[in-house]
């Protein structure tokens, strides 16, 4: 290979534009992540789980903090995808609950804080199903819950949990707190958009092909 360091560059162009393309036709949303990672509780001992959603937020809504709805001028928050990983000793079973696509939307409103996502407030997602193995310490169907305790400006925290229930006749939740999870926390951070994603890896791989050029240098 001749120049490999102009490969890289036309390569690392080449996936800038398909992203910058990806992002213009996705509209102005901006994405944020919401990270969870509580104990479970005493229903199930010894068990935890961590998670992750990500969110796809109107431009327009960032621009004034307030809670709002789906049915709000601004535009709307969708649930791109929500991922909760249940842990107990070395077993590990991961659930996905989102999109999803149930009607009615299981997004009731959602809060800007500082410009930023700061809460989400839903419906029960749901159900996944936990299997048996490998065992967790529980079999059956799980929901998620997205809210949040105190008010924007003065102690807003973003919360999320997990219902567990029954599926006898249809699928219900039950929120008895014996057997749900604790309340977690979920943090919130936006997430870089995909041209500067797209350009990072680039220069990344620039130095990385410069360092090893210059090796090889040494070498000779």
């Amino acid at each position: 290979m001749r120049n490999p360091l102009a490969l890289v560059f036309r390569i690392c162009a080449a996936g800038v534009l398909a992203l910058l393309m990806t992002a213009n036709n996705a509209g102005a949303g901006v994405v944020f992540r919401g990270a969870i990672d509580p104990i479970f509780g005493a229903f199930i001992p010894g068990a935890s789980f961590t998670g992750e959603a990500f969110f796809d937020v109107d431009q327009d809504c960032l621009a004034v903090d307030a809670t709002y709805t789906n049915s709000d001028p601004c535009g709307v928050l969708t649930i791109l995808s929500a991922t909760i990983t249940l842990v107990n000793g070395s077993n590990s079973q991961t659930l996905d609950f989102g999109p999803d696509l149930s009607s009615p939307d299981p997004v009731v409103n959602y809060i800007i804080e500082n410009g930023k996502l700061a809460a989400v407030d839903t419906t029960d997602i749901g159900p996944q199903f936990v299997a048996s193995s490998p065992p967790i310490g529980y079999t059956g169907p799980m929901w998620l819950n997205l809210g949040h305790t105190g008010v924007a400006g003065d102690g807003l925290v973003a919360t999320g949990q997990l219902f567990t229930g029954s599926c006898p006749e249809g699928c219900f939740p039950s929120h008895d707190p014996d057997t749900s999870s604790n309340l977690a926390t979920v943090t919130f951070t936006q997430v870089p958009e995909p041209a500067t994603v797209a350009l990072l890896i680039g220069a990344m791989m620039a130095g990385w092909v410069v360092t090893r050029r210059r090796k090889i240098s040494t070498n000779h």
